[in-house]
Formats: C-alpha cells, sequence, structure tokens
C-alpha cells in the first residue's frame, strides 16, 4: 500500500506495510502461520494461533486444502487440551465475511513418552558417603533423554548431579525426540 503524504509543500511517499492478517480483495484472509508447527501431546492448540485482528482462527481434522471435523472446546478432544497425536489444521475465517482462508496449516502433535520405570529397590548410600546414585534407579530410559529435578515439572531446576544427590526429594522425567516429556515425574 502506498500512501502519499504532503509535508513542507513536498510530496512524499510512505509504503505501509499490510497485516499478514488482512483479507485478500476477494475476502479470503491470508493462510494462518501457527506460533510453532509441532506440539505435545496435551496441547492448547488455541497457545499456537497467531493474533490478529479481522479473523477468527478454527482448527480443524483433514488437511491443508479440506476441513474435515472442527476441533472446539466440546469436541473430544477439545481444543484446549488435545490428548491425540497426529496432524492437525490452523484455518483463518475471515470475521465480516465468514470466508475461510485458501489453506490451512499443518500442526504435528507427537505423543509423549511413558513414565519412568524406576526399581523397587531405595538407592542407598554406603558410609561414609551421604549422597545416592539417582541414575541407579531407572529402568526403562532407552531411548529418552532422563532429566532429574527438585520439582514435580519438567521445567523445574535440574538435580546439580544426580550420581550425587543428597537426602531429598526429587522427580525423574523422561524427555522424547519430539522434544515431550511425560506429564509428572516418579
Amino acid at each position: 500500500i502506498i500512501e502519499t503524504i504532503l509535508c513542507d509543500q513536498r510530496e512524499t511517499s510512505v509504503t505501509l506495510s499490510q497485516s499478514v492478517d488482512y483479507p485478500n480483495a476477494d475476502g479470503t484472509p491470508a493462510t494462518p502461520v501457527p506460533t510453532q508447527t509441532t506440539a505435545c501431546y496435551g496441547v492448547d492448540l488455541t497457545s499456537l494461533q497467531p493474533s490478529y485482528s479481522n479473523v477468527v482462527y478454527e482448527w480443524w481434522t483433514g488437511s491443508t486444502s479440506a476441513r474435515t471435523a472442527q476441533i472446539t472446546s466440546t469436541t473430544s478432544p477439545s481444543v484446549t487440551n488435545y490428548t491425540a497425536t497426529g496432524t492437525v489444521y490452523l484455518w483463518a475465517k475471515n470475521v465480516s465475511s465468514g470466508v475461510y482462508s485458501s489453506a490451512g496449516t499443518a500442526v504435528t502433535v507427537n505423543a509423549l513418552p511413558p513414565t519412568p520405570s524406576v526399581s523397587t529397590t531405595t538407592p542407598g548410600n554406603v558410609c561414609p558417603a551421604i549422597t545416592v546414585n539417582l541414575t541407579s534407579i531407572i529402568t526403562n530410559a532407552s531411548g529418552y533423554t532422563v532429566y532429574y529435578k527438585t520439582t514435580n515439572s519438567s521445567s523445574g531446576p535440574d538435580v546439580p548431579d544426580p550420581t550425587k544427590a543428597v537426602a531429598g526429594v526429587y522427580y525423574i522425567f523422561f524427555k522424547n525426540s519430539s522434544n515431550c516429556y511425560n506429564n509428572t515425574g516418579v
């Protein structure tokens, strides 16, 4: 868009940028751009939507060229807690005309890793040591990155050295190759 402005009796052209959500001349919104194209099981899909005016965003099954079944807050799985794996599609819809974008954008929802299993033997120290090796109690870590945390949150603080943990409560999480963590630690 070019607008002509008159400043001090001189004519100046200024180029204004057009917002990506602004409908095309035919009323079709631009293809939406989600904040990320991969997510983990249980994601709130609405958190992946861009925030633009003039459009509403909808999540659908189907393909980038066809909408099959809409995912809403009342469907199972829900748009705010999507508990399925596979591909879903973000579509933009013109608020005024109800016209959809010419294409949807694919977002892949990945599975979570399993909950870590620990041996039934409580790790112990051998005197005079006052630490234990937390890594010795994991039984099913193959294929996952293991995280040892001081809180029951995968984003919580790490145990500084899990091979030399002092007395306390610790939580173990797995992360898979899709960068997804299991829901709760053990």
